[in-house]
């Protein structure tokens, strides 16, 4: 994926702004606004990935010195993406406690094999105690071995569904969108439709810490159509 994006409640960063010291910039201010009622949906996209089952996400201007292989990754990853550990601190200084992430990110490259189930269970552990740390529920747009899929309607797939959600995931006609009904709305989606269109399954990966309602209903996207 070539463009990194983050928003962060009302709040925007896109492309070359998503670096370590514009995200420790916008998460203080964040901080500063934010009171312990607040709701705090934080959404990203880039690449990720899990080295030794702890979650990084890659930042602009990322590059790996020498050969390209899975050692010289790894060690680039570690000395300059961004670990699961500076997440907790940035999203514990949040103090809104409803709080949702959604990561529309995947892995760089594939694994197959026994090597891709070990990978999955990295990923499971990492998101996991990322959820744990911070108290945040977290939705994540792919497994560890799974690409998460462009190019669905102008969308990735897991960010159009998000969106969709808003809008069509009223379960209980309450005229709200809780984060469950919303996990599952996109879970199923995200699920079916990788399968049916792209003929390679997206299975999103989610850790949900309480439910209440997340937004009020509405339309974002077009009028909705059947796939």
């Amino acid at each position: 994926r070539d463009q990194i994006s983050a928003m962060f409640g009302n709040g925007l960063m896109t492309d070359a702004e998503v670096n370590r010291e514009a995200l420790d910039a916008a998460f203080a201010e964040m901080a500063g606004k934010a009171a312990a009622t607040d709701g705090f949906p934080a959404y990203l996209a880039g690449p990720r990935k899990t080295v030794d089952g702890r979650y990084y996400f890659i930042p602009q201007a990322f590059t790996v010195e020498g050969e390209l292989n899975d050692r010289s990754i790894g060690e680039a990853v570690k000395r300059k993406a961004i670990a699961q550990e500076q997440w907790q601190r940035w999203f514990a200084s949040i103090p809104a406690r409803k709080s949702v992430i959604l990561f529309d990110t995947c892995d760089s490259g594939t694994l197959t094999g026994d090597e891709a189930e070990t990978q999955q269970l990295e990923r499971t552990a990492a998101n996991d105690r990322l959820a744990q740390a911070t108290g945040r529920s977290i939705l994540t747009a792919s497994g560890g071995s799974e690409e998460a899929i462009e190019g669905y309607r102008g969308h990735g797939l897991f960010t159009y569904q998000v969106l969709d959600a808003i809008n069509v995931a009223d379960g209980d006609a309450s005229g709200t969108v809780e984060v469950t009904e919303l996990a599952a709305y996109v879970y199923a989606q995200v699920s079916e439709l990788s399968l049916k269109i792209f003929k390679r399954r997206q299975v999103p990966q989610m850790k949900i810490v309480a439910n209440y309602p997340l937004t009020r209903q509405a339309r974002i996207l077009p009028e909705h159509q059947s796939p």
